[in-house]
């Protein structure tokens, strides 16, 4: 390699590591980011197959058919509380619930639904209406269940006032103070609270807030408290929380925190597993759930400020999940584009509702029946069923005893009262069929005797409430147990993961897979991977940088050896290799995520500086020399030799075959159809000529005239088979005529038809190499080759050929091609004779006729050249017979009478003198 072509390659080297670098350099202050956020995307929906969906999972939607059946959100806590106790009745386990439970609800009071269908409205009692407590009411829900897993919030700053935050620890001090109310009823102890703690009159409303958030905060904290000392490292601290209401935080079994940082592009991929608040480690409340699943001590958990180490008994190793920066973890995220699909079949809300709201409906419908027997039973009929009478408000007294019981955390008297309500359910269970029959009677009956007290219409509209009330229940029971046992079939013994799925609610986002998905997907995706062991894990970026930087390297270095083209396929090439190894496989096998993007910038860019630094700096000369080969060769040969500008400089002796063409005649012919015609059949020949050399790669040295001199196998671009395409050159350049002939035959210029080729084709040895001043020259060969071709294309007229090829360029190309021997002949100029054979064509397209008139030409040659005159004579004119136009027949046989009468000397060769050029 030539000294400046090894200084260009280094200046490239140079500049295709500076853009390297200059790749590097941004992808580690992070602005490439966002795009390789895109591509970790991709992989999450295209090379996540491996990831297994946990079957002990099942997501509860709070979709659009639950906000159309139940109503508008937020629902009252005592039906929350009715929809979670239908949950836990059918089996479900455990359950995370992703809704903030941050403040009281007042009481409220509670009439059956449709009750204007049911009853009039005016003569509605006082005990048609209940009185309920939600937040008692959901409390005693959780604390039944003891497997309820609860949200909350946490900020990155202190949102209140000073004041609020002065009055807060005010009262904080106060609960310190006296460690022995905190288990007690805030009710008990508020007045003294108020008194010692200095709150004055115009603080008392701000103060029992304070209170409920102190006493929420201390709550939530106690059921999200994890010991701190072993995972301070992972657990970034947070300045405020926005606790559970701690009635509901005491019931729980565990709380934790419920917040996604979405990346820079808006997208949820990740969250903290664990943040630090007043000193307690607070896990996130999937983390929650499943350290409960999998049965691991929190003492047990440690953590670094990149890893959270989980050691599941049991496991042969223990989960180890990586953090970034900001401890955060990759939620590990399915495959499935359509959250819906992810975790089999999503249970709806609502069937859970539909038993709740059957319940609620039965237990009016009771109230409306012991009204009704109560007015019958008064009036004299029906009073065979006074003690189902007694029976049925035994019941609903039970039913509100066992609330009360709940209420007060009595769980021996509601035990106990659970019991007895059994007892009565059964009783009236087996009656109301009866009831039923009876009261139907009374309704067949009554038109037919209307001096009966039952004819009155009053009475009537009672027994067919009656009636209606009992026919509802028994349609309520049946919808109540297929509907329970369609839910047991899909959550009994599962972990269910409650949360909005609603289009209407504010709780949507982009995540990975889709463009907007619920929160609770996210909750449900990270606690499957904590409980499959299968978590992401990323390569850190130090490691990024340095296979961005290598790569860079690579692909600087093919760009700087090799040509545009090739290095172009290399770099597509390797680029593929890594996005295949280092994007799917890796991620596919392993769950690791290895940055793409700076990998892929710095393979392209590396190339393209490269290619656009060679091609403006480097490639000048070369393009110049391209441009002046253009006038020789092809295009793409010009350019390929002028790849290396210091051989086309160099000239060396080399064996080359040279070609010279002739259009015979043609001067006549110019002279007949002057000098436009001439310039314009000038043109087109050469052009198609020249087309033709080109096609077989020739340097095409020079015009002369009609004629055309071309060569191959320069310095600049060896060719071994040139004798080869030489031939072929002179076989096409006759068919390029022949098809031009043709073409201008219809409406063209009469003057080609008269156009005939000769072609001289020599082998051998030649100066090859630039000639000429500093101005101008030539690329050109000089030597004993370039002067036979010259003559053997003017021995054409001698032989009446039109192909004429040296013996050595005969020899060189085997049998692809046709000869007919001719002999030796004696150039002028030369001392040596120059054997010489006529160009028959393509062996596979030479007729059989021509080929046996070649050999037994070549027959009587060898009896000519063996002085044998009298045999080669008959030989000769037996070939004349055949062709009578074959002047070099026509030559052999005038020799060969000459040389009967007078014989050539002992010297004699067999050589013909050719006197003319």
């Amino acid at each position: 390699m030539n000294k400046r072509k090894q200084r260009g390659n280094a200046q490239s080297l140079v500049v295709g590591l500076l853009a390297t670098a200059a790749i590097v350099l941004v992808y580690l202050v992070g602005g490439l980011d966002w795009l390789e956020l895109k591509t970790l995307d991709l992989r999450f929906r295209h090379a996540n197959a491996n990831r297994v969906q946990d079957d002990r999972l099942v997501c509860i939607d709070i979709d659009d058919g639950a906000l159309e059946h139940v109503g508008r959100w937020p629902w009252s806590r005592d039906i929350q509380a009715g929809i979670l106790g239908v949950l836990h009745e059918a089996g479900l386990r455990r359950l995370l619930y992703d809704i903030e439970l941050t403040e009281s609800e007042p009481l409220r009071s509670v009439v059956a639904r449709h009750s204007d269908l049911l009853a009039n409205l005016a003569a509605l009692r006082v005990n048609m209406f209940t009185l309920t407590l939600p937040d008692i009411e959901l409390r005693t829900t959780l604390q039944n269940w003891g497997q309820s897993y609860l949200a909350f919030h946490y900020q990155s700053e202190e949102l209140t006032t000073p004041a609020t935050r002065e009055l807060r620890r005010r009262i904080r001090d106060w609960l310190a103070a006296h460690p022995e109310l905190l288990s007690a009823p805030p009710h008990t102890y508020v007045d003294r609270l108020l008194a010692d703690a200095d709150i004055t009159p115009a603080e008392h409303e701000s103060a029992l807030v304070a209170l409920s958030f102190e006493l929420s905060l201390r709550a939530t904290l106690d059921r999200a408290r994890l010991p701190l000392a072993g995972v301070a490292a992972a657990a970034p601290p947070v300045p405020a929380l926005t606790p559970i209401y701690f009635a509901h935080a005491r019931a729980a079994r565990h709380c934790g925190f419920v917040v996604f940082d979405p990346d820079l592009d808006g997208v949820m991929r990740r969250t903290r597993l664990l943040v630090e608040h007043s000193g307690v480690a607070v896990p996130q409340l999937a983390l929650s759930v499943a350290l409960d699943e999998l049965n691991i001590p929190p003492e047990n958990i440690s953590a670094t400020p990149r890893a959270l180490t989980l050691p599941a008994p049991g496991a042969d190793e223990p989960l180890v999940i990586q953090l970034d920066d900001q401890g955060r973890a990759m939620i590990p995220w399915l495959a499935e584009r359509d959250w819906h699909q992810q975790f089999g079949a999503h249970v709806p809300i609502d069937a859970a509702w539909v038993v709740f709201d059957r319940r609620l409906r039965t237990r009016f419908n009771r109230e409306e029946l012991l009204s009704a027997l109560d007015t019958l039973i008064t009036r004299g009929l029906m009073t065979n069923w006074t003690q189902f009478h007694q029976d049925l408000g035994r019941t609903l007294e039970l039913a509100d005893e066992l609330h009360r019981a709940r209420w007060a955390d009595d769980a021996d008297s509601a035990e106990f009262i659970a019991r007895g309500l059994d007892q009565y359910e059964n009783l009236l269970a087996e009656s109301e069929p009866a009831l039923l029959s009876d009261i139907e009677t009374a309704l067949s009956s009554a038109p037919t005797s209307a001096s009966s007290d039952a004819a009155q219409p009053a009475t009537i509209d009672v027994l067919r409430i009656a009636r209606d009330a009992l026919s509802a229940n028994r349609a309520y029971r049946e919808e109540i147990e297929s509907t329970l046992s369609w839910l047991r079939e899909r959550v009994a013994d599962k972990i269910g993961l409650l949360g909005y799925t609603a289009s209407a609610l504010a709780d949507m986002t982009p995540i990975p897979t889709h463009r907007r998905a619920p929160g609770v997907i996210a909750h449900a995706n990270l606690l499957n991977g904590l409980l499959t062991g299968r978590t992401v894990r990323w390569v850190p970026t130090w490691v990024n940088a340095l296979l961005a930087a290598l790569v860079g390297l690579l692909a600087t270095w093919v760009s700087s050896r090799t040509g545009p083209r090739l290095a172009g396929i290399i770099t597509l090439l390797l680029i593929a290799i890594y996005a295949l190894l280092a994007g799917w496989a890796a991620f596919q096998m392993w769950s690791v995520w290895v940055a793409l993007v700076p990998a892929g910038l710095t393979l392209a860019l590396g190339y393209v500086v490269v290619v656009v630094h060679r091609h403006l700096f480097l490639e000048r000369e070369s393009r110049q020399i391209a441009r002046a080969l253009g006038q020789y060769t092809s295009a793409t040969l010009a350019r390929r030799m002028a790849e290396d500008a210091e051989l086309c400089k160099r000239a060396e002796m080399r064996e080359v075959t040279a070609i010279f063409t002739d259009l015979a005649n043609f001067t006549a012919i110019s002279e007949r159809i002057g000098a436009e015609r001439t310039q314009h059949v000038l043109n087109v020949a050469l052009g198609r000529f020249s087309d033709v050399m080109l096609r077989h790669e020739a340097m095409i040295n020079k015009f002369i005239g009609d004629g055309i001199f071309a060569f191959w196998n320069p310095v600049i671009y060896p060719q071994t088979d040139h004798a080869r395409r030489a031939c072929a050159t002179a076989v096409d350049l006759q068919r390029a005529l022949d098809e031009l002939i043709r073409v201008q035959a219809t409406g063209g210029d009469e003057a080609f038809a008269q156009l005939a080729l000769r072609v001289g084709v020599a082998t051998g040895n030649a100066v090859v190499g630039p000639c000429g001043s500093e101005q101008k020259y030539d690329y050109t060969c000089i030597g004993d080759s370039v002067n036979v071709a010259a003559r053997l294309e003017s021995a054409n007229k001698f032989f009446g050929t039109c192909r004429l090829v040296s013996e050595t360029t005969r020899a060189q190309v085997g049998d692809e091609f046709a000869f007919r021997p001719l002999g030796g002949v004696q150039v002028k100029g030369k001392t040596q004779a120059v054997g010489v054979h006529e160009l028959l064509g393509r062996a596979a397209d030479v007729p059989a006729d021509t080929l046996h008139y070649a050999d037994q030409f070549a027959h009587a040659l060898d009896t000519f050249q063996q002085r044998n005159w009298a045999r080669a004579l008959s030989e000769f004119s037996a070939c004349a017979k055949l062709r009578p136009d074959d002047r070099a027949a026509t030559f052999h046989i005038q020799t060969a009478q000459q040389y009967q009468q007078t014989p050539p000397p002992e010297s004699w060769t067999g050589a013909i003198e050719l006197t003319e050029k």
